[in-house]
């Protein structure tokens, strides 16, 4: 199989690396990743100039380091690096921290899945919920690589991301389930004149059955999302309440 790897923490990123290492054993593998860490990128995407440089790929195919987001290393390998000969799936991660929740909503690695199923492709993101639990990027690259033909990503639904994250332990097994909305406790704090920075703690008042709280009870979560962002359950009722605008 041919796999574009994509990373938001950047192309010398230990989750990366990784997990590039543990599926070149039986696929080729191109990587294509922001220099640098660009984490809560979400899904955007540069209008103006980027940079790239081609590093020397060793074991891999392609190893490209640009200037952009994880969104545009997407897209500039389907659209440019690969267009000839496209990937037959898209991973982005390993991830060094969770994105469950409300924290898809920021992803850098969410997001460069996205833009993946949006130009045509399978995606999946995958995450590690704490990077200092090191061995966490092994189990969860094991995972991916075990089990990654029974993932069955050519079935994904069109405009369909596999969100993939792996607890910060050895898990107690694996988890379908929704993701829903936490929140946390943010606020500003001061840096001094003129600085501020944002600081808060996950609050994990949600439902028990939740992409957050089955990762947090030590389970790999497997959630499928969509680029779909139509409130389909409110839709009828909305337009009924708000119909007379519509006279």
């Amino acid at each position: 199989m041919r796999i574009l790897l994509v990373s938001d923490d950047g192309i010398d990123s230990a989750g990366l690396n990784v997990l590039a290492e543990s599926l070149s054993l039986k696929h080729e593998i191109f990587i294509i990743a922001p220099k640098n860490k660009r984490s809560c990128a979400s899904q955007s995407i540069s209008l103006g100039e980027i940079s790239y440089e081609t590093q020397n790929p060793g074991k891999f195919k392609l190893k490209v380091a640009i200037s952009g987001s994880p969104a545009d290393a997407v897209k500039l390998a389907v659209l440019y690096f690969m267009k000839d000969n496209l990937p037959d799936a898209i991973i982005c991660g390993i991830n060094d921290a969770s994105n469950l929740g409300a924290e898809i909503m920021y992803s850098g690695t969410v997001g460069a899945a996205f833009e993946g199923a949006y130009l045509g492709l399978p995606a999946v993101a995958v995450s590690m919920a704490d990077k200092n639990f090191t061995e966490g990027f092994y189990l969860a690259a094991k995972f991916i690589q075990e089990y990654l033909d029974k993932l069955r990503l050519n079935n994904l639904p069109k405009n369909s991301v596999l969100n993939i994250n792996h607890p910060a332990c050895p898990s107690k097994g694996v988890k379908f389930c929704k993701t829903y909305v936490h929140y946390y406790t943010d606020h500003y704090v001061s840096l001094g004149k003129n600085k501020l920075k944002l600081e808060g703690n996950p609050i994990f008042d949600i439902h028990p059955d939740s992409d957050v709280m089955l990762c947090n009870s030590g389970y790999i979560t497997l959630s499928l999302l969509s680029l779909n962002r139509n409130d389909d359950i409110f839709f009828e009722k909305y337009k009924e309440l708000v119909g007379d605008i519509l006279d």
